[in-house]
Parts: structure tokens; C-alpha cells; sequence
């Protein structure tokens, strides 16, 4: 039995969960509108956050048609400056899509960013085997269960200390290191100081049925600080 007040709090939570699930996660959404050419597959992100300043950025992305009808699961296809690596995972009948946004600057160099989604595998198929010029398909919120494993302690200790380096390590962690399909990401300390070589884990079948763990990508999280520059000015970037 629960008493009136546990009720009301219960019922108060219900009506929050609720109003976000209906108002908020919405408008977080993401689409991927493909629009079939001549010879190509189009792919258009369209997002909120194509209306902000990363409008600068294009966000179509020119993909051979014949290449996509291969239905291979693992391609990287480049787009002039921007890059796609798509990942078909058929048992959970979903499509990941990693987009490296790249756009040329003046001096020689280029900017940009990433934007990975997942599709439902079953409509990007059905798409592609039809004779429509278009569609649109919602992106799928994707569920990132990975743990994460720190193996020592000292630079890590070192972050928590500093406020403004804790703030931009946490957002930089949360925003990286999303990656899906991965059981754990296992960190240690790199040399540089605030830095960290890390290893994602994955979970695998063997030739034998059983279930194990094998190194799926390695690299650095790595701690940029300018000389002579306060240490809050400094950035974290990741290497692999």
C-alpha cells in the first residue's frame, strides 16, 4: 500500500515522463530523406541542428547507386570533402550511418563534423529495390548501453579536481564515445597528462557458438593544451 503523497510523487513523475516523451523528444529527432538520381542514392540529414550554425555545412551526400545495391555490410563511401561509413546489422534490422561533415576553408584546411544515426535496415531496403524517387525515414533514437572502464586512476583524479576540465571532459565523453554495438570502452592513462589511450570492446560468436570479447577500435583521448595558456582553454580531441 502507498500512502497519498507517494501517489501524488508518482503520479506527478508520470505526467513529466509523459509531457517529454510527447513535446521533447520529438523535436530531437532526426530524419534521412534518400532521393534516387540518374546513378546515385541521395542522402539528406534533415535535423534542427541544420538550422543553427552548422548550416554552413552541406548536409546531402551523393552515394552510388550500385554500390548500395551490393548490400554490403560494411561500406565507406567519400563525397568530395565528407565522408560515410555505413554498418548493416541484419539480425537487429538496423543501419547505422556515421556522416563526416567536411567543408574547405580559404587556407588550405578543412572543418567540420559528425552525425551518426541509425535506420530501420527494412525501409532503406525496401527503398532501394523500388522504383520510388523518394522517402523519408525517421532516425531511431539509439540506446548506448557501453560501460565505461577506467583502469587507473591518476589522470583521471587529476580531471575531477579541476571544475572547468571536469565540465569538458564529461561533455566531450558523452559526446564522443556513443558508439553503438559496443559492450565497453576501457580506458587507461596515456603519457600526456588529462589523456588516455582507450580500447572499445565488442562481443562476438567464435567458430565454436560461444560468445567473446575482441578489440573493436583503439586510440587516444588526448588533452591539447596551447603553452603558457590557462589549462580551461585547453581541448580534448580523439585519435585513432
Amino acid at each position: 500500500m502507498i500512502n497519498i503523497q507517494q501517489y501524488t510523487q508518482l503520479k506527478r513523475e508520470k505526467q513529466i515522463s509523459d509531457y517529454r516523451n510527447r513535446y521533447e523528444q520529438p523535436r530531437n529527432r532526426v530524419a534521412v530523406k534518400l532521393v534516387r538520381t540518374d546513378s546515385c542514392i541521395m542522402f539528406r540529414v534533415i535535423s534542427r541542428a541544420n538550422k543553427t550554425s552548422k548550416n554552413n555545412f552541406r548536409h546531402n551526400f551523393y552515394c552510388t547507386a550500385n554500390v548500395l545495391l551490393q548490400f554490403n555490410d560494411y561500406i565507406i563511401e567519400r563525397d568530395i570533402y565528407s565522408f560515410l561509413k555505413m554498418v548493416i546489422y541484419r539480425a537487429e534490422n538496423k543501419v547505422s550511418l556515421d556522416f563526416t561533415w567536411l567543408s574547405s576553408r580559404s587556407d588550405g584546411f578543412v572543418q567540420g563534423f559528425t552525425e551518426s544515426l541509425l535506420i530501420p535496415y527494412d525501409k532503406y531496403k525496401e527503398f532501394l529495390l523500388s522504383d520510388k524517387e523518394s522517402t523519408m525515414i525517421l532516425c531511431e533514437l539509439e540506446t548506448c548501453n557501453r560501460k565505461l572502464e577506467f583502469n587507473s586512476e591518476k589522470n583521471l583524479s587529476e580531471i575531477l579536481k579541476n571544475p572547468a576540465l571536469k565540465r569538458k571532459f564529461v561533455k566531450f565523453i558523452c559526446s564522443n564515445f556513443n558508439y553503438y554495438d559496443t559492450k565497453k570502452i576501457v580506458f587507461t592513462d596515456d603519457y600526456y597528462p588529462h589523456s588516455f589511450y582507450f580500447r572499445q570492446i565488442k562481443e562476438s560468436t567464435n567458430e565454436y557458438g560461444e560468445t567473446c570479447e575482441r578489440v573493436s577500435m583503439c586510440g587516444g583521448l588526448i588533452f591539447h593544451q596551447p603553452k603558457d595558456v590557462d589549462i580551461s582553454k585547453g581541448y580534448f580531441s580523439v585519435h585513432t
